[in-house]
């Protein structure tokens, strides 16, 4: 696998019985739940019992509960609130969104909406989706996601919270991602892709001068954040500035396959023109989110390709 470890790609799903399913993406796992707080794991396995630690926005519920289940779509197992073996760590202690349903508790998945607190006070945090997170201290994990909340559910993130969190970072130059990294770009890199991230769930625009250096960056994963940042900016030709990356060879494909999966949420008849010619030149080329064959995510949608994207794209929704 080509991804650095700099990303923590969690294989703690061993223990759910071979259950596979379709990861949410974090703005749907967000938007989804009732409550965000810090809980200790008191009992795990067939049972997965929690002891409030700290509440942080939402719904406060009580000290101690115990999570029923899960709600995402399943693809291995049928039925609303599926259950599978808990893989948390006893022990431990976790950030969770939780959603409440009559009285009982849901998380998203085993590993969405879970994100692990390190001894050494930093979270593996989740800003796109389970596959890819980062590493960034609890204070700053806590201030990103109770804005995230807030927006999702009250349509507002404080502006303070916004310079800080989006537009700060993204007045340096697009930090590296490799192996001889120093701390400092490690934490950079990181910010940045919390801050291009949080742009497009929070759905704030970045001019497209903000955009060009992170879209060009020699990090793919900054690349793809960067797509989806400007999949939200009010820039004029966003979708045939999106076209322009898928068809310019250049991008990562993880980024391009993005690009299209951006436009299929706005599609306009000009990008469809754009892309409905290009894709007989496509690659062909895998790729793929960092989902290998044995991890339990392998539900999760995303095209093999750029083709097999701009195909998916092309296909009416009735018939994918």
């Amino acid at each position: 696998m080509r991804h650095i470890p700099l990303f923590f790609f969690l294989f703690f799903c061993t223990s759910v019985n071979a259950t596979s399913w379709d990861e949410p993406w974090q703005e749907e796992v967000i938007a989804r739940s009732q409550t965000l707080a810090l809980y200790k794991v008191q009992k795990s396995g067939e049972q997965l019992q929690l002891r409030l630690i700290k509440h942080l926005i939402g719904t406060k519920t009580q000290e101690t509960i115990e999570i029923s289940g899960y709600d995402t779509g399943y693809s291995s197992i049928s039925g609303d609130h599926a259950h599978a073996k808990f893989p948390h760590i006893q022990g431990r202690q976790y950030y969770m969104y939780l959603r409440q349903d009559k009285g009982q508790f849901f998380l998203s998945s085993p590993t969405a909406g879970s994100d692990f607190l390190r001894d050494n006070g930093e979270v593996a945090g989740t800003f796109r989706i389970s596959m890819h997170q980062t590493s960034l201290k609890a204070r700053t994990y806590e201030r990103a996601q109770i804005c995230l909340f807030k927006a999702l559910h009250e349509g507002v993130c404080p502006d303070g919270e916004i310079k800080s969190l989006i537009l700060e970072p993204l007045t340096h130059a697009p930090a590296p991602l490799g192996q001889s990294n120093t701390p400092e770009q490690f934490r950079m890199f990181f910010r940045q892709h919390i801050a291009l991230e949080s742009a497009y769930i929070l759905r704030y625009s970045l001019s497209m001068k903000v955009l060009e250096p992170f879209l060009s960056a020699k990090a793919f994963h900054t690349q793809v954040s960067a797509v989806r940042a400007l999949s939200v900016s009010k820039t004029q030709n966003r979708d045939l500035k999106l076209c322009d990356i898928i068809e310019s060879g250049q991008g990562d494909g993880m980024a391009r396959v993005m690009a299209v999966m951006m436009l299929a949420t706005q599609k306009t008849d000009r990008a469809t023109a754009r892309l409905r010619e290009y894709e007989p030149k496509a690659p062909e080329k895998e790729t793929h989110l960092g989902i290998g064959i044995m991890d339990p995510r392998i539900g999760t949608f995303f095209p093999r390709s750029v083709r097999d994207a701009i195909k998916w794209y092309l296909t009416p929704v009735s018939k994918r």
